[in-house]
């Protein structure tokens, strides 16, 4: 008899040696959460971006492949679209305790975004400003791929993305990671001084979160810091067309991927921060 999908999890675990208590606490989740993944139960799971990336930690935590894994897991279980509300139930009775006040605040945020997700436009912002002449190109570092950040761009709606960290050295912002466009168009990315006239510089200088307002062609974007306990550390920029950047509802998912990237923001720029 073919063993299930949460079986086979739970035998490559138990091979592995890991315990389900050390993938609870490194994943910021409740362990009962992980019991019924192994058990092909994801009744109480969130769905879409948070699912697949916690399926992909889970499956990175027991040696597995991570990519065969998602792709199995969206096969069993496709998904429906599901609105900010359920979301953010779900995150809260996936918390565990040790997540602490910043996941309640991020429960609270999206019930909120929820009450108003109603109107599909959000609050008038105004433009960025003019960007600052580029400075000599920077080439683009050779990273792993990570097709989680590129996956969960589009998921929002978002034509391309790159995440930008800080290298306190220089005093300035690097590209590190991108999806959505030509290699060639990302290597050819300048770095951004900090008090650069523009949405990234500006997003790390407050630490909050600037809106790029599109038009007719023009396309608008989201400018995200990247929050670790030292400090801002990096900005996450989302661009996307027809004015989705104004919706409440892809503000908020924006934000939530932002903070689960910080793990994928280069190294160096962990060590140090002037946000």
């Amino acid at each position: 008899m073919e063993t299930s999908f949460g079986t086979r999890l739970r035998q490559q675990r138990e091979r592995r040696g890991v315990e389900l208590a050390a993938i609870a606490e490194h994943m910021k989740v409740k362990r009962s959460l992980l019991e019924a993944l192994e058990r092909d139960d994801l009744k109480y799971w969130p769905t879409g971006i948070f699912r697949r990336s916690w399926v992909r930690n889970y499956a990175q935590a027991i040696g597995a492949d991570a990519d065969a894994v998602v792709r199995e897991m969206c096969a069993l279980y496709p998904e429906e679209e599901v609105s900010v509300e359920a979301i953010a139930s779900a995150l809260d009775r996936a918390g565990s305790e040790s997540s602490g006040s910043r996941a309640l605040n991020l429960v609270s945020w999206l019930r909120g975004v929820a009450r108003r997700d109603s109107a599909a436009d959000g609050p008038p912002h105004a433009a960025a400003p003019r960007p600052s002449p580029p400075l000599p190109p920077a080439p683009f570092p050779r990273r792993e791929p990570r097709p989680e950040l590129g996956d969960a761009a589009r998921t929002l709606g978002a034509v391309g993305v790159v995440l930008w960290s800080w290298d306190a050295r220089s005093a300035v912002l690097r590209p590190s990671l991108g999806d959505g466009y030509p290699q060639a168009v990302l290597s050819a990315l300048p770095d951004v001084p900090r008090d650069a006239e523009n949405a990234v510089a500006a997003a790390f200088r407050r630490a909050e979160m600037c809106v790029v307002t599109g038009g007719g062609e023009a396309t608008g974007a989201l400018a995200l810091p990247v929050m670790a306990p030292i400090g801002c550390i990096g900005v996450l920029a989302l661009e996307f067309r027809n004015g989705v950047e104004l919706r409440e509802s892809v503000r908020a998912g924006a934000a939530r991927l932002a903070a689960d990237v910080v793990s994928l923001v280069v190294p160096s720029a962990q060590r140090s921060s002037v946000a």
